[in-house]
């Protein structure tokens, strides 16, 4: 990851284990998913996440990360961007 960043590419890292549990629905999942990236990538200044959820009520919850990476994180990040995605990310950074 910080090679990549050295060589200008924005890059995100997103760990699963902080974001829901095997009760939490898939609506939920995907909208903390979403949530949580935007804030690591600090987009959450530049738009209403409650109000983008809900007026996009009428989509599947994958459709809506589509949509979010689409709309909202290309368009803010035309260059190179990498999302790393982990549920072991809080051990990786020990080794």
């Amino acid at each position: 990851m910080n090679q990549l960043q050295s060589e200008g590419v924005t890059c995100v890292a997103v760990d699963l284990t902080m974001i829901g549990s095997k009760d939490t629905t898939i609506e939920r999942w995907y909208g903390s998913f979403i949530y949580k990236l935007a804030s690591n990538l600090q987009l959450l200044s530049k738009f209403n996440f409650r109000s983008w959820w809900q007026e996009l009520d009428f989509l599947s919850s994958v459709e809506k990360l589509r949509e979010f990476i689409d709309q909202i994180v290309l368009e803010e990040f035309p260059q190179k961007i990498v999302i790393f995605i982990s549920s072991l990310l809080v051990l990786s950074e020990h080794f």
